[in-house]
């Protein structure tokens, strides 16, 4: 069931960019994340936040600070970000995985949104194990992508390149999300919404979706 909902949602995902591509001009630059740690009492943590929006370039940034920091603490990286490129997000994902740093969003008002929420997923622990952090008063949301694209008049071409690339895009989520060993049911919750809405991760459903809730 689970599967059929997904090719359903697929095929709306794919009519929702069209429609996009009538409606959207090119997107305003917008500054990249800022990356600090946390002071904190705990010594064998290492707590590092980044905020901000998640722009190009900006996994390169995080992988050299975090290069940097003081080797033997564990890593948990905070997160307060309302999104940005998917691509630069699947970068950093992966780098955090890769490097065993765990992933939190905790705080009332904090919040982890759109590509951010993808990094969040890629949390786990120095033996490899999810490590996924959610507050009950903060907010993990999904919802389905969008393109920015010039302002011009659109022919059947460039509709046939913008299917082919949200083609490419959905496989590279999925793929990242078998590769951080997130569930199917994330790429199903992200594609329940347009860009324009959310799907919050619920607190009672995180769970089991390996996630876990602190006060």
């Amino acid at each position: 069931m689970l599967i059929t909902r997904f090719a359903h949602q697929y095929s709306a995902a794919v009519a929702l960019l069209l429609a996009s591509l009538l409606a959207l001009g090119a997107g305003s630059a917008v500054a990249s994340v800022a990356v600090k740690t946390i002071p904190g009492s705990d010594r064998a943590v290492t707590r590092v936040e980044i905020s901000g929006t998640i722009e190009r370039g900006d996994a390169q940034r995080v992988q050299a600070f975090l290069a940097g920091l003081p080797k033997g603490p564990r890593i948990v990286i905070e997160l307060h970000s309302s999104g940005g490129s998917i691509e630069e997000a699947l970068r950093l994902g992966r780098h955090i995985h890769a490097s065993r740093i765990g992933t939190a969003v905790t705080g009332a008002g904090r919040e982890c949104l759109s590509a951010c929420a993808l990094t969040f997923l890629a949390g786990r622990d120095t033996a490899g194990r999810a490590d996924r952090v959610k507050g009950r008063q903060s907010q993990v949301g999904f919802h389905a992508f969008r393109r920015i694209v010039p302002d011009k008049e659109f022919m059947v071409t460039d509709m046939h390149e913008a299917i082919a690339s949200t083609q490419q895009t959905l496989l590279a989520i999925a793929d990242y999300l078998s590769a951080v060993d997130a569930g199917i049911e994330f790429m199903s919750m992200m594609l329940e919404k347009p860009w324009t809405s959310m799907t919050y991760l619920a607190n009672d459903k995180a769970p089991a979706l390996g996630v876990e809730i602190v006060d």
